[in-house]
């Protein structure tokens, strides 16, 4: 569930994007995170669909006067970045994909 249930009325099975506004490691030696579980990963257009459902929750969340609570819409519109930036990122890979098997790999 995505914490959404109360103001959806439904909740989504979707991975949380993780908000870009970490401090990244110092050395550029150190491992990389095993935080990242790749059972979780949402496609192009889950991130999409995702990012539209924010989009009316924060039209709701106006609509319905919380904009009166600034710190609820604050995470709402990091979130909505978050995601924003993940989907713009996967749409690139995937579009890079799709040339690379059109076209066979870039030599040169």
């Amino acid at each position: 569930m995505d914490g959404n249930e109360a103001l959806t009325g439904w909740g989504s099975r979707t991975a949380k994007v993780r908000s870009s506004r970490r401090k990244t490691p110092a050395s550029p030696l150190r491992s990389p995170s095993t935080d990242c579980d790749p059972s979780l990963a949402m496609t192009t257009t889950e991130l999409r669909t995702h990012l539209h459902t924010l989009a009316e929750e924060r039209a709701a969340a106006l609509a319905w006067g919380a904009d009166a609570i600034p710190a609820y819409l604050d995470d709402l519109q990091r979130e909505i970045e978050d995601y924003r930036s993940a989907y713009v990122g996967a749409a690139v890979t995937e579009i890079a994909s799709f040339r690379a098997v059109l076209s066979g790999p870039q030599l040169g």
